[in-house]
């Protein structure tokens, strides 16, 4: 792993490590709480987190694997739609689910 990949790397682990522990530190109700910009709860806002997480992971390890990316990904949608709740592998919404976009009330 060359030097920029692998400070990159330890970017990542690192503010996914802060994330975990601030999470780790909030009560019942702090989950509860709803942010001022998305209207979301904390809980969905971390579910979120975790999914685009995964995502990311998944993207990474496809690339240094060399396989073909996922379906339409594209840099720009591809964390928001495949690390969706209710998307299938390939980032397209499941039988009978609204896409991310239409659930969160973005045009698209």
């Amino acid at each position: 792993m060359g030097a920029k990949t692998e400070a990159l790397a330890k970017q990542l682990e690192g503010k996914a490590q802060d994330a975990v522990a601030t999470l780790q530190k909030l009560g019942d109700a702090d989950w509860k709480k709803v942010t001022a910009a998305e209207k979301w709860t904390v809980g969905v806002t971390a579910h979120h987190l975790a999914g685009a997480l995964e995502a990311v992971a998944g993207i990474v390890t496809g690339i240094v694997s060399g396989a073909p990316s996922p379906g339409n990904f594209t840099r720009g949608q591809g964390v928001r739609r495949v690390g969706a709740a209710g998307n299938d592998d390939e980032g397209h919404p499941k039988e009978g689910e609204k896409s991310d976009d239409e659930a969160h009330g973005r045009d698209t």
